[in-house]
C-alpha cells in the first residue's frame, strides 16, 4: 500500500477523494500564492513526464473506431456530443457503437461522455472563479439545473458545496 498512514478504505480513486487528507490537502494547495502552484505544477509534469517516457504501451482497442469515438468525445468536451455524431464520425452505427462501447469499457458512451464532462467541471470549480452556470457551459450543458443534479448524482455534492468544501 502506498500510504499506508491514510487508512484509506480501498485502492478505488473515487474513495480517496472522499477521504479527509485530501481535503486538508485541498485546502493547503489553495492558500499557496500563485507562483508556488505553477512550481509545484511544474514538478509534477517533470515527474509524469519520466513515467510517460518509461511507460510501457497498454494493450489498444482491437476496434481503432473506439479509439476515434473517445479521441472525439475529449476534443468535444466543451460541446454537446451526440451519439449519432460519434457514430458517423468513427463509421459506425449507433446500436454497433453502443453495444462495442459498452463492451469495451463497461459503460455507455453517454455515460462516459457524462463522467468525462464531470471530471472536466471539477477541475474548472477548483481551478476558476466562474460561475456554476459559466461552468454548465463550458462543459456543453446548457441546462445548468441538469447539470447541477448530473454532478450530485456523479460526486455526492452540488457544485457550490463541492467548491466550497474544497476551497473552503
Amino acid at each position: 500500500m502506498l500510504y499506508p498512514q491514510l487508512n484509506l478504505p480501498s485502492r478505488n480513486s473515487v474513495a480517496f477523494l472522499y477521504h479527509m487528507s485530501y481535503f486538508d490537502y485541498l485546502k493547503e494547495y489553495m492558500k499557496m500564492a500563485s507562483y508556488e502552484r505553477l512550481q509545484l505544477h511544474g514538478m509534477v509534469e517533470i515527474l509524469l513526464s519520466y513515467f510517460v517516457k518509461h511507460a510501457h504501451p497498454k494493450a489498444a482497442f482491437n476496434d481503432k473506431r473506439l479509439t476515434t469515438v473517445l479521441d472525439m468525445i475529449q476534443q468535444n468536451i466543451n460541446k454537446r456530443i451526440s451519439i449519432e455524431d460519434l457514430a458517423a464520425n468513427a463509421c459506425l452505427t449507433k446500436s454497433y457503437l453502443i453495444r462495442t462501447f459498452r463492451q469495451t469499457l463497461g459503460i455507455s458512451p453517454l455515460q462516459y461522455i457524462n463522467h468525462k464532462k464531470i471530471q472536466h467541471a471539477q477541475t474548472l470549480l477548483l481551478g476558476s472563479e466562474m460561475s456554476i452556470q459559466e461552468i454548465a457551459q463550458a462543459v456543453g450543458m446548457d441546462d445548468s439545473s441538469y447539470f447541477i443534479r448530473l454532478f450530485k448524482k456523479q460526486i455526492g455534492f452540488t457544485p457550490q458545496e463541492y467548491r466550497k468544501r474544497l476551497i473552503g
